[in-house]
């Protein structure tokens, strides 16, 4: 009996030995294939908009798209997706994107934004959500200008942003009024895209960052997809 065990326990062994070889063997191998990418994404940024970026690793599951943020911002709200690919069939050509010029903008759109609707009596605040793919079309010699001449120009684009609203006595159905005001207005000025619209006590308004306001924020939020007026 223990000759049978001894047995059956040594053909295990040796089933077990190359199976784990060969997990490790490929986690190895991505582990290279993942640091190849991520040095060529960094060379790249660096290139493109003449600063360095820190990397924070690949998405889960992906080997391809990295989260990383500039050398000297902040990890959470300077946040960049950048992603590479490569196509073996047009003789191992590689493309890349990223969101950083997002981030560049984000503070001139923002502040258009809040131009359009700064006629409206409760203080607000602006974020736009700067994860916009711009496909390699403006680099750091481009500004929030070339951007705005490109969108005047018809080329296909959507916004994406949140304004927020201090109030202190506003039921639901005025929050839902109030709201639609800011889309209408947003809308009438050029913009489309997706909206939302969140609303704050007027103390925790003052607390609001572009890392917070979402977590900040109650149960209700307003939203509407914007659509170019004819």
């Amino acid at each position: 009996m223990k000759s049978i065990n001894k047995f059956a326990n040594d053909k295990v062994k040796w089933f077990l030995i190359p199976a784990f070889t060969i997990i490790f063997i490929i986690g190895v191998s991505g582990c290279m294939h993942n640091l190849s990418h991520e040095k060529e994404i960094l060379a790249h940024l660096e290139q493109k908009y003449g600063i360095e970026f820190i990397s924070l690793g690949f998405e889960v599951g992906s080997n391809s798209v990295m989260n990383c943020y500039p050398k000297g911002g902040c990890p959470e709200a300077d946040r960049v997706k950048a992603n590479i690919r490569v196509f073996s069939d047009k003789n191992t050509e590689t493309e890349f994107g990223d969101t950083y010029f997002g981030i560049i903008i984000r503070e001139d759109l923002e502040a258009e934004v809040f131009d359009a609707i700064s006629d409206l009596p409760l203080p607000m605040k602006v974020f736009f959500d700067s994860e916009t793919n711009f496909n390699n079309i403006f680099d750091s010699t481009k500004t929030y200008a070339n951007f705005k001449q490109w969108r005047n120009n018809g080329n296909p684009w959507r916004i994406n942003a949140t304004v927020t609203v201090s109030i202190n006595d506003f039921d639901n159905s005025e929050k839902e009024e109030y709201a639609n005001k800011i889309f209408d207005i947003i809308e009438e000025d050029g913009f489309t895209g997706g909206i939302r619209v969140r609303f704050y006590s007027s103390e925790v308004f003052e607390k609001l960052t572009r890392t917070n306001f979402i977590e900040l924020a109650d149960d209700i939020v307003f939203s509407r997809n914007l659509n170019r007026p004819s």
